[in-house]
């Protein structure tokens, strides 16, 4: 699970439910907004320019996030007994899909669901 506060509560939640065991990872923490961190995302294509990697305002940049995830969620799958469960933020499933070449997929994953990913 990220480390940020609200992905490790519902990561609590779910493992006082199932039993299973919780494990933190800073590479499924949310994209570094940089200067735009706590402000709303201004009028322009935010995801388009951010995978063009033509995002100003020192945002993390997407070829960084994807490959930071990829990792996370590589070692979370070799170090798993079962089907890891990976609770994040949306910016962490942008790059997954993105990473996996179903960048379409993104929008069918409905927010604060489980969703099942094939790798």
């Amino acid at each position: 699970t990220s480390p940020l506060k609200r992905a490790w509560q519902t990561a609590e939640s779910i493992s006082d439910t199932c039993g299973c065991t919780l494990a933190t990872d800073k590479r499924l923490s949310e994209v570094d907004l940089g200067d735009l961190q706590g402000r709303s995302e201004p009028e322009l294509d935010f995801s388009k320019l951010w995978v063009e990697g033509r995002l100003p305002y020192n945002v993390e940049s997407f070829a960084d996030v994807r490959e930071r995830v990829k990792a996370a969620i590589l070692d979370a799958v070799e170090q798993s007994d079962g089907i890891p469960a990976i609770i994040a933020h949306s910016g962490v499933f942008f790059a997954l899909c993105h990473w996996l070449n179903r960048p379409h997929l993104f929008r069918e994953i409905p927010h604060a669901k489980a969703v099942t990913i094939t790798l």
